[in-house]
């Protein structure tokens, strides 16, 4: 497009410039966000899922302790507390879902057998943030 005349142009930010202050603020403001509890029900994937790969590119486990979560980096590091009994387990997300309404989690069987809930199918939980991924996506997986 062509500038009109009269129009003065913006300078061009020098090559190197840093970032300024608010990205900073934002990336730990967006950090904070990620370690508020959230509260909802866990659902846990079904045994026929066994081996298949999940959204980070990993297989589906049934016996390792892994998680879905909808936003949540890959690598992050949950305590999940099941509310109506005195149970939590800790989890690594690396897969994206629930895709049902009301259900914040979907946990492995190993987790949900820690959490009790097998039985039941769904559960209350907390989510507690207790470590994030140093290194974002797939790399935080040891991809």
């Amino acid at each position: 497009m062509r500038p009109q005349p009269g129009a003065q142009a913006e300078p061009a930010a020098e090559p190197g410039a840093e970032a300024t202050p608010r990205a900073k603020t934002s990336r730990r403001a967006a950090q904070k966000r990620q370690r508020k509890a959230e509260l909802g029900e866990a659902s846990f994937y079904h045994p026929s899922l066994e081996g298949n790969l999940t959204a980070s590119g990993v297989p589906y486990r049934a016996e390792a302790l892994t998680c879905a979560h909808r936003t949540l980096p890959f690598g992050t590091h949950l305590r999940v507390t099941r509310l109506d009994e005195a149970r939590s387990v800790s989890v690594v997300v690396n897969d994206r879902g629930p895709f049902v309404a009301g259900r914040i989690i979907d946990l492995s069987m190993a987790a949900a057998r820690k959490l009790g809930m097998v039985e039941k199918g769904h559960v209350p939980v907390r989510l507690e943030v207790t470590r994030l991924p140093s290194k974002p996506g797939r790399a935080a997986l040891g991809r």
